[in-house]
């Protein structure tokens, strides 16, 4: 984790940089393609190409190879939000943890993550009083979350993905409900054992 933080993939570079790259690349490693010899107009255009990609993969983290959006049946298939919605207090306790810890290993500043921390609690906020707007087109309860937050505090919000996977935080927000639901359960076996206790102790006595 600390190499991709130190040393990003190309994947995070910049569409500037991705462009010189390309550029450099072309020229020097490529002598037989000057049809792609880097030019103020070329570069424009790439330049477009890229802030176009970038936005539909914005609309649909795995649809950017796609130039229409998606139908209701295949939306209706893909989301999971009529159901994973459950988490969505393990999701917020999750990232309020990964806020707090960016910020105080110094990956993002004291005022992103006060004003992560903020947007969190006013989304949960809204969730526990029925006032959010659960989408479908956002798929799940991550996307839905995460996508409120930056309409609330901004760029900061997407700082909160440093250092953090999908796949991270699914596991951490079932381990979380799974933590919430044993608690749960062991207390109902609990009061069950005292019901059966009082009724034994009834009927032997009766």
């Amino acid at each position: 984790m600390e190499s991709l933080l130190l040393f990003p993939s190309s994947s995070c570079r910049s569409s500037a940089d991705n462009l010189q790259l390309f550029s450099s690349r072309v020229q020097t490693k490529s002598p037989l393609l000057p049809i792609f010899k880097s030019t103020p107009r070329r570069n424009t255009a790439l330049m477009q190409m890229s802030a176009a990609a970038s936005a539909a993969k914005e609309a649909k983290l795995w649809g950017g190879r796609f130039e229409e959006s998606v139908t209701e049946t295949v939306e209706k298939f893909t989301e999971s939000i009529s159901f994973d919605k459950a988490l969505y207090k393990h999701d917020i306790m999750g990232s309020r943890a990964h806020a707090s810890m960016l910020a105080r290993q110094g990956l993002i500043s004291e005022s992103d993550a006060d004003g992560i921390l903020r947007g969190l609690g006013e989304i949960e906020r809204q969730i526990d009083n029925g006032e959010f707007v659960w989408r479908t087109d956002r798929e799940d309860v991550h996307m839905n979350i995460e996508a409120a937050l930056t309409d609330l505090v901004g760029e900061a919000a997407k700082k909160l993905h440093t250092a953090r996977s999908r796949n991270d935080q699914v596991c951490t927000d079932l381990r979380l409900w799974c933590r919430d639901a044993l608690d749960s359960i062991l207390s109902r076996i609990r009061h069950l054992q005292v019901v059966n206790c009082s009724y034994a102790t009834f009927y032997q006595f009766a």
